[in-house]
């Protein structure tokens, strides 16, 4: 390519003619690019005044590969006065290989006489220069160099790098491994464990067979370090030999065995058998009865199944005192859904002596196993109101991925024939698992069904129904005289997607070619929505006698002090709102436990969801309307067909006007996945957002949208907007490069690849802009939009700034422009 040639050009006419950083950024430029008219240019900077220089210049020589630059890196090794570029030379040499360099660094094993060497505050620069030659003739696997590595090894000299000799005579093939074995009945254990690890490189049958003999040593550290080589090695019989170490005397190398096997578990077609691994599982060590229990998720994965042997010792594990053991039982049985364990893990589950992370690996055993019987559900929705956090989390967790089995099982149910309706309908609601989710994010109560209604499932697990009852029931404080008194929204019906609506706004934004203005609000219920809004940020909050006075006498300090004024004014609010929803553990947990149903809500299936969680868009808590926000953007992301879906824009396009900063940012997240033309007005207007975050993901909202196909407006939308033309999205982005933050730009620049729109003038102003922040960004916009354009810019940038910097990113450029031509 033409391009490429003038910017190899260019860079040789900095590397002779640039300041000490120009040489070093062309140097390293020249030697990716591996053009042979770089060589001569290169050679010469060898003796470069500069010290960094002469380094990068060795570095690039071993990059270009050829016999002309390996005589240059000889002659920098040999005599140049730097022992950082005689390092540098080393590496190049190894890189270039060939009989030329490996003569040379065969020289290096012992003091050449005729190359200088310094010393620097008392160490002698040899040392360095010596070690980085041995791991530079293990890598060029250099065979004459095998006995010069084993009589270093036997040396004085050779003690303090002997992990780097051993792996080098490895590397080196055959010879190297036959020299080493020559010498495994005399070594001490620590040559023996060293060369052991050393082995992982083994690609041979004699480096197997030496591995072999390691493997059987009388030194358990010695056996441990062969297990760890076989493993993490290519030896053909590797299964094998780790299922034998699973005998040895030691517990040790038993549980490195077990470690190698469990590394090797997406490669293996078998496994250790019952008989190999019972002993193991009842160990007294709990180590290795672990790492025993983790094979067995290797067992269930290839065969399906246990034996009852094993069936009965993870009910056994699942009572441990050990809480690690717990935990694996527990994930097993999960796994295993042959065992019938339903009754105790629910006991497990209910009992607060269990380690809350056994109960929360039981409580998602439950979701993954499908149990969705009355009884498991209560002890669900029980612990859904448990003290930890982490609990009430998995178990609304486990509940939506049990609601999410049922829709799935009831949707393959359609197929079959039509059952006869029954002769009277059900006098109790159905409680499902969705059903408690809805009531956990609503706050509402659960009317749980008489013990003589649940069935056997709820008597098999033998829990008080008036203890159930109490639990069940979601509670709140009566702030006069804390009696804990059952909620009573769950009489309420709840209202349609049309009444949700309705309360929200019945006028929204008209989109002009300017920013949005305010949202209309006329209804009655949307003048209530208003009031939610304004009390959220803090508009109509009074503040306490003290709070006033305070900020009194702030209000009349000088104007010099005016942005200490603000702070003291922010963190009053604030303050007065912390402690105004400050509320007793019980709300604490209800509040809790609604956040976290309106986030997994989110994940669920079924159109059902959606009516409640775009109520949630009005809640009284930002904290659940941030989430119910969230969850709407997955379900469009996860399921855009989903019924109900198509009623979201308006609601979510008010809190991106009214919400706090993470509402907005959710809200602008969950427009870009709707991907809805009617929200581009919005959108824009947000463009102007004081928080980055938010602006950022605006610019990839209007991205999204302009990529998308867009929706077009029904008759029934509740919002009335004019077209607005894509070039005029492209220039509000691009309008964005003033941005004071980096993300923002950043953000536009990205923008700008995906819409396909080249402003070469703007990219390269930002890739160049001091400090680099956005030069990566901004490169591979230009190398997709306009490469052969912008090189000729850049390399008129290096011929005519005179700013060092905006030199070294234009080389940089440059550089990442041409990457694939340069490897």
């Amino acid at each position: 390519m033409k391009s490429k040639a003038q910017a190899v050009e260019a860079l040789i006419n900095q590397l002779d003619n640039g300041d000490e950083v120009d040489r070093c950024y062309a140097a390293q430029a020249l030697g990716r690019f591996r053009d042979p008219r770089a060589l001569e240019p290169l050679y010469r900077h060898l003796q470069d005044e500069d010290l960094d220089v002469c380094i990068d210049t060795a570095t690039a020589l071993g990059h270009m590969g050829s016999e002309d630059a390996v005589q240059g890196l000889i002659d920098a090794l040999l005599y140049h006065a730097e022992p950082d570029v005689k390092q540098a030379a080393i590496g190049g040499l190894s890189h270039c290989g060939g009989d030329l360099a490996a003569k040379t660094l065969l020289r290096l094993l012992d003091r050449p006489e005729d190359m200088q060497i310094s010393q620097t505050e008392g160490w002698d620069d040899w040392w360095d220069i010596q070690l980085q030659a041995v791991k530079a003739l293990g890598d060029c696997g250099v065979t004459a160099a095998v006995q010069p590595l084993a009589a270093l090894l036997d040396s004085d000299a050779g003690q303090d790098i002997e992990s780097e000799i051993l792996n080098a005579l490895i590397q080196i093939g055959q010879p190297g491994v036959a020299a080493l074995a020559e010498r495994v009945d005399s070594a001490q254990p620590r040559q023996l464990r060293r060369i052991a690890m050393a082995l992982v490189q083994a690609k041979s049958t004699d480096a197997y067979q030496l591995l072999s003999k390691l493997l059987v040593n009388s030194d358990p550290d010695v056996r441990i370090a062969a297990a760890g080589s076989v493993a993490a090695g290519t030896a053909p019989d590797r299964l094998q030999t780790l299922i034998g170490l699973l005998g040895d005397t030691s517990t040790q190398v038993q549980i490195a065995a077990l470690k190698g096997l469990e590394t090797l578990q997406p490669q293996l077609s078998e496994g250790p058998s019952d008989e190999q691994l019972w002993p193991l599982l009842d160990s007294s060590d709990n180590r290795l009865c672990c790492a025993a229990l983790r094979m067995l998720s290797q067992r269930i994965d290839l065969e399906g199944s246990l034996s009852d042997a094993l069936v009965e010792r993870l009910q056994r594990g699942l009572s441990s005192r050990q809480e690690q053991e717990q935990l694996l039982c527990c994930e097993l049985v999960a796994r295993a859904t042959q065992i019938d364990v339903s009754e105790q893990l629910l006991a497990l589950i209910e009992d607060a002596t269990t380690p809350i992370q056994v109960r929360r690996q039981l409580i998602q055993s439950i979701g993954q196993r499908g149990l969705c019987d009355p009884a498991t559900l209560a002890v669900l929705w029980n612990s859904s109101q448990d003290s930890s956090a982490a609990l009430r989390h998995v178990s609304l967790q486990s509940l939506q991925v049990l609601s999410n089995h049922a829709s799935m099982d009831s949707a393959g149910s359609l197929q079959e024939p039509p059952q006869e309706p029954p002769q009277e309908p059900p006098q109790e609601p159905l409680i499902t698992p969705l059903s408690l989710l809805l009531s956990a994010l609503n706050g509402d109560s659960v009317e749980w069904p008489d013990d003589s209604d649940r069935g056997d499932d709820a008597a098999e697990t033998g829990a008080d129904l008036e203890q159930s009852e109490q639990r069940i029931a979601l509670v709140s404080v009566d702030d006069q005289d804390n009696e804990i008194k059952p909620e009573t929204r769950a009489t309420q019906p709840r209202p349609s997607i049309e009444q949700i609506l309705a309360s929200v706004s019945d006028a929204y934004p008209d989109a002009q070619d300017k920013e949005v203005e305010n949202v209309i609000m006329s209804s009655t219920l949307a003048s209530i929505t208003r009031g939610n809004i304004e009390a959220t940020v803090g508009v109509t909050q009074e503040l306490s006698s003290d709070s006033v006075r305070i900020l009194g006498l702030v209000d009349n300090l000088p104007e010099a002090y005016d942005e200490f004024a603000a702070v003291v004014h922010t963190n009053a609010r604030n303050g007065e709102r912390m402690i105004l929803e400050k509320r007793s553990e019980p709300e604490q947990i209800a509040a809790d436990r609604r956040i976290l149903a309106a986030r997994v809500l989110g994940d669920c299936v079924q159109a059902d969801v959606v009516p409640p969680l775009l109520e949630c868009l009005m809640d009284d808590d930002a904290n659940v309307r941030r989430e119910a926000a969230d969850s709407l953007g997955r379900l469009v992301a996860q399921q855009p067909t989903l019924a109900g879906l198509d009623c979201i824009l308006g609601p979510v396009v008010t809190q991106l006007r009214a919400g706090n900063e993470e509402m907005r940012l959710s809200c602008a997240r969950t427009l870009g996945a709707l991907k809805h033309r009617a929200a581009i007005p919005a959108l824009l207007a947000a463009l102007d957002d004081p928080d980055t975050l938010v602006r950022i993901q605006v610019i990839r909202a209007l991205t999204a949208i302009s990529l998308g196909k867009g929706n077009a407006l029904g008759v029934d939308d509740h919002v009335v907007l004019s077209q607005v033309t894509p070039d005029r999205v492209t220039q509000a982005i691009l309008d964005c490069q003033d941005d004071a933050e980096i993300g923002v730009r950043k953000a536009m620049i990205e923008a700008l690849l995906e819409l396909r729109r080249l402003d070469l003038g703007l990219l390269l102003k930002l890739g160049l802009e001091e400090g680099g922040a956005l030069t990566q960004a901004a490169t591979q916009a230009l190398k997709a939009l306009a490469p052969e354009a912008a090189t000729r810019q850049l390399i008129k940038a290096l011929d005519d700034n005179d700013k060092s910097t905006i030199r070294r990113l234009a080389m940089q450029m440059l550089l990442l422009i041409h990457a694939d031509e340069a490897a």
